[in-house]
This record gives C-alpha cells, structure tokens and sequence, in this order.
C-alpha cells in the first residue's frame, strides 16, 4: 500500500445510498412485524360501522324527504294535464296505432272509452269499424305522476311556478300554476291571459311544459326523415300537415266540454345532417294569418323570414345570417296569439296578433319544402297547448293567483275570484317523469 494513502469505508444507507461518512453509524432497516399479541380485526367492525351510517341515512332521509325538507307525492288528480297526469287509463287507437290517455277518476271506464278521443287521428273509439275496435290493444290503468314537494321555499314564488297547495274540503295535496301576483287583476280572453289589461303571454318553456304532441316524424331505421328537392331518390320534397284544432281536452272524455277554435301550435324541427348549399322553407299559419321561415345554407348561412297578417298583408320581415355553421334546432310558435321563430333556442322573431278574429273553420296548416339539395330530420314534432279561459280570472287583492293547466275541471281561482296566501302554499313541486321523449325543454 502506497504511504500517504487514505482508507475511506464506503457504508450504504437504509435508503440504498452510497455515505462517504465513516463516523456515520449505520442505522439498521426497520422491519415491520406483526406481534402474536397484536389484535385482529374482525371482518364485522366494518360491516356494523356500515349498518350504523346506512341507519344514520335513513333517518336523516325520513326527516328530510317524509316530514321535512322534500314530500313525494303521487299527482291524484287530472286538473293540470298534461303537464302532471293523475290516475288514467292508456291504449293505443286501432286506427293509427298512436297512445290515447284518458282520465280514470271521471266517469265510468266503458263510457269514457267510447267518448275518448285519439290526439293524432282526431277519431273517437265509438266511430272505428268493428274490426277495427277488435284489434285494438287491451286498455291498462296506470297511476298519477310523481312529483316532490319541496318544502320551506327558499326563494319568493315567481309567476309560472308550480305549486302544492292545502284546499279547503280536498284532502291531500293539490298542484297548482302560479299565473298571478298580489294587486294584479287577471282576465282571459280570445284565449290569452291579461294582467290589468295588458297581455301575459306564456314563455316558451311554459308552452313546452304545456304541450301534447299532435304528430311525430322519425324513421324506423332512427336515420330520421329524409326530404329533397323535386324528390330525388324517391325521397319527398315536402311534408304537410294540416287539421282543425279546438279546445277539446281528450283526457276528459266524459267532461261536457265547449269546444272553441283553438290556435295554440308549437313545431319543432331537429336536423340531423344538411346538404350544403341546401335550400328549405317553412310555413305555418291559419288561413291568410302566416309565417314563412327561408333556410339557405351555403358559404353565408341565413334565414329569412316574413309575416302576414290577413287583409294587413305583410307585417314585419327579417334576415339573419350565421357565422357558423346552421342551427340544428328550429321552432315555430303562434301560442297565445304570439308568433315566435327559435333557433338553438335563440329568439329572432316575437310578433303579436291581438286584432283580427280567426274564423273557427280554418285548420293549422304546416308545410316543410325542400327547394335545393336534400335534408335529414332527427327528429320532428307538432303539439298544442291548451288557450286560458276567457272571462275574470281573479279580480285585484292580495295573494297569489293559481290556475290548472287544463281548465276543464280544475277547481282554482276561476272560482270566485279566490286567491292563496303564501302561508297556503306548501312548497315547489318537480315532476319526477322523463322529458316528452327528446322534445325541447
């Protein structure tokens, strides 16, 4: 060994690191071992600390969703149809294969099975042939809706909610719309609802909560409804549809009703895929009262659109154009005597008609033409809302009016002008039932 050389021991550390230190003791791995004398859990701690929070949670559960905060309940009544069904009877026409719903808590089932009334035919049970009625599938009897009440209102009841409320003589619970506020006066009239004389219309989501479908478009193969121009490829050009409406509640069969001409139409358009360079339009009116809606889908999309009002002629026009690509979704509205065009859920056109009386003969009349390239429709569908009554509503006072969705036989404030205090209403009600099969909100 040379002189002068020095002995440097190398140690390695618990971590597997070289220590040039040789002071440094070493410190030995700790090995983790498990004494005889060590206690052993047993597999039934976690089950029992389980038992004991689901315990917990169904306690809590009771306190919050039986007797406080939430109440489900099960709607027992017709009188805010369609918006909440109470107990009914459901079949399908043997005509047209479409669903018929009809109240089960008015009326004896075989009378109100030959009054019922099919939404999409227009044909009543008594009037189908004999073979026909033969085939028609058996009537099965389903309960109300279900909806939660939320209790304990955490912010102040605004107009259109709906509301659970205690009735004087009904048991239970009873839902309600909110359409009016303290100190206002509410009257209807040519089916539209006036506060202190000016009109109250329904926004669009309202309408939608309000809708019963009329007609639905969409292919078996689920591609949707396919349309070109001067039909090509054995597709059709154009769609039609057309039909008288009045204020008959099919639900109601054996209510006496009075049946007025009815206006109330909201049409939505869902596209799939569109051609570029496609041109389409669409139309919607009532004799010579009308809307016409251009779609032009290119390097510039636009929509054009123009309405008519009867010996007035031409109102009101207007173009939009889109820096992106086209809208998919398209509605037509003439609810409560209002013309609305949506795009994507958009507002472009709000026009009124409250002069000029519709004659009660003329049908709804839509028509969807494809002028250039072709169209594929996801989905298409046409509904009716029900017009408010005309009359007083409730005159000026305190409380809050309420209305039923269908007035046919809604016991509400029609009755005497009444009017609910905010200590009557017991809390906001939800509907628990699925959204109307993809339709707009």
């Amino acid at each position: 060994m040379r002189s002068g050389s020095r002995l440097t021991s190398v140690r390695v550390g618990v971590d597997g690191e070289h220590e040039d230190n040789p002071l440094k003791p070493v410190q030995p791995r700790r090995v983790n071992r498990i004494s005889p004398l060590s206690p052993v859990v047993s597999p039934a701690v976690p089950l029992g600390r389980g038992l004991v929070l689901i315990a917990i949670g169904v306690l809590i559960l009771d306190q919050l969703a039986i007797q406080g905060l939430v109440t489900p309940v099960v709607v027992t009544s017709g009188s805010m149809f369609p918006t909440l069904r109470g107990p009914h009877w459901k079949s399908r026409c043997p005509r047209c294969g479409r669903e018929v719903l009809w109240d089960a808590t008015l009326g004896e089932k075989r009378t109100t099975l030959l009054r019922a009334v099919c939404p999409a035919c227009g044909k009543r049970w008594a009037e189908v042939e004999p073979g026909e009625s033969v085939a028609a599938p058996p009537v099965d009897q389903d309960s109300g809706d279900r909806i939660l009440v939320f209790r304990g209102l955490v912010r102040p009841m605004r107009r259109w909610d709906l509301v659970a409320i205690r009735q004087r003589n009904i048991p239970g619970l009873v839902v309600k719309r909110v359409v009016g506020l303290p100190g206002e006066r509410l009257s209807g009239r040519n089916g539209v609802l006036y506060r202190d004389g000016v009109p109250l219309r329904r926004p669009v989501e309202v309408q939608w909560e309000m809708a019963r479908v009329l007609e639905r478009c969409n292919s078996d193969d689920g591609q949707g409804l396919v349309l070109s121009a001067q039909g090509i490829d054995k597709d059709s050009a154009e769609w039609l549809f057309s039909r008288r409406l009045t204020t008959f509640c099919p639900y109601h069969p054996a209510v006496d009703q009075e049946e007025r001409p009815c206006t109330n139409v909201l049409w939505s358009i869902s596209l799939a895929r569109i051609d570029p360079g496609a041109v389409f339009s669409i139309c919607a009116g009532f004799g010579d009262h009308r809307i016409e809606v251009t779609c032009s889908v290119g390097d510039d999309p636009s929509v054009d659109w123009q309405v008519f009002a009867g010996e007035k002629g031409l109102v009101t026009q207007g173009k939009r154009m889109f820096r992106r690509a086209f809208p998919q979704q398209i509605v037509i509205s003439s609810v409560d005597r209002r013309w609305l065009l949506l795009m994507d859920g958009t507002c472009l056109l709000a026009d009124d008609w409250d002069d000029g009386v519709l004659p009660g003969a003329v049908p709804v009349a839509l028509r969807l033409h494809v002028n250039q390239g072709k169209i594929r429709l996801r989905d298409m569908s046409v509904c009716w809302v029900m017009p408010y009554p005309d009359g007083v509503v409730a005159p000026a006072g305190d409380g809050f009016v309420l209305l039923g969705d269908d007035p046919h036989i809604s016991l509400d404030s029609r009755q005497g002008g009444r009017r609910w205090r905010r200590e009557d209403v017991v809390g906001v009600v939800r509907p628990l039932r699925l959204a109307r099969g993809g339709l707009p909100p």
